[in-house]
């Protein structure tokens, strides 16, 4: 009993959240937090920044595509002022100085994602009222800001009516003489994020031959991957921009399964149970599988409009409506759907927790599926 009246909440809760015909009310008490998670969850913003401390004061702009990098440019201004300017990629970092590009390992300075992430992530959020926007109060938690002071440090938070995302955040203390400030805009545009010195690094790739070439070609067109394939010696040869490592690429050359489940409210029906993102205490009742890859005739991945990010999967022969769809990658329960129609149909939506780069590599390896791969860096003394 325990576990149905578990399952049975957890499907209300989904009810609430995936059922593409409900009427989206917001709440701005209830929904805060799931707002300030979806912000992971886009594709791409761009922002104003403002630093402002005992010493300093900073201002800038830049782009963010998330899971790849970050482009700024702005000024510092204390005892002198400097024009600065940094891409970030991966894990490495480039600086212009003294007329050219300094790279290094990469810092926050070039991921304001990183530290909008951290800001955000720490304190409950007590609703002030509509101004322009839900408009919260919370504890922030920025030492750096003001080591002396960093206890009256206090933090407003603003979500646009129209996307429900963050598009300003305040932190500093109440006087504004040291503050931190983030204007966010412009989500989910097409952005393109390179590094300013065009160097590359070959990989080999290990377990597939010249007549996976086209597939792994196909794969990394659909991720937006800058790269070069070929044939050497019987061995298959990739060429990609150097911030990319090894394990990089063999994420976006992994393997993938996907299997839709009919989902029962009985465990006696299930042909097997299993648990939504791994939490025992969200058990899934599985019954018949509902679609296999082979089932799916295309996929995108969308946003609704309350900005979250679904998978689009699209079959290719209608069938009779279940009550509901579990979607298992690569044994785990990633996403629930509940149906609120009785006709056939030949589209399904997977929410999931999911970033959207995630989603895109999943999309990619499931549309073109290559044998496993292992991958190593050619000697750079190699032909």
């Amino acid at each position: 009993m325990p576990c149905l009246i578990c399952f049975l909440l957890v499907w209300c809760l989904l009810c609430l959240q995936c059922s593409p015909r409900v009427t989206y009310t917001p709440d701005p008490e209830r929904d805060i937090d799931n707002w300030v998670q979806t912000f992971s969850q886009q594709r791409s913003f761009t922002y104003r920044y403002t630093l402002k401390t005992q010493a300093v004061m900073a201002e800038a702009s830049g782009e963010c595509v998330i899971g790849l990098g970050e482009h700024i440019e702005g000024v510092w201004r204390g005892d002198t002022t400097m024009h600065f300017e940094y891409v970030g990629l991966g894990d490495k970092e480039w600086s212009w100085q003294d007329d050219t590009w300094e790279e290094r390992v990469r810092g926050e300075q070039s991921d304001f994602f990183a530290q909008m992430t951290r800001v955000l992530a720490f304190d409950t959020f007590e609703y002030r009222g509509f101004e322009n926007g839900y408009v919260y109060d919370f504890k922030a938690t920025v030492p750096f800001l003001s080591p002396g002071g960093w206890k009256a440090i206090r933090g407003i938070l603003r979500i646009s009516q129209e996307t429900f995302l963050p598009v300003d955040v305040w932190v500093g203390l109440p006087d504004s003489s040291v503050l931190w400030h983030m204007e966010i805009s412009h989500y989910n545009r097409r952005k393109s994020i390179s590094a300013p010195v065009e160097n590359s690094v070959r990989y080999m790739l290990l377990g597939i031959s010249g007549e996976h070439e086209k597939a792994v070609d196909r794969r990394l067109a659909l991720l937006g991957i800058e790269h070069r394939i070929r044939e050497h010696e019987g061995s298959v040869i990739l060429t990609v921009p150097q911030y990319y490592s090894a394990s990089d690429v063999e994420t976006m050359l992994a393997e993938k399964r996907l299997v839709v489940y009919e989902v029962t409210y009985s465990q006696e029906q299930a042909i097997k149970v299993g648990y939504l993102h791994g939490d025992e205490s969200r058990p899934v009742y599985l019954a018949d599988t509902f679609a296999l890859v082979n089932d799916i005739k295309d996929l995108r991945v969308r946003f609704d409009s309350r900005s979250r990010p679904f998978m689009d999967i699209q079959l290719k022969e209608k069938q009779k409506s279940p009550r509901g769809l579990a979607y298992e990658v690569d044994g785990d329960i990633v996403g629930i759907t509940t149906l609120d129609t009785h006709s056939k149909i030949n589209r399904i939506r997977l929410y999931t927790s999911m970033l959207y780069y995630d989603l895109q590599l999943l999309r990619a390896a499931l549309l073109e599926p290559v044998p496993p791969i292992e991958v190593t860096t050619v000697r750079e003394d190699s032909n």
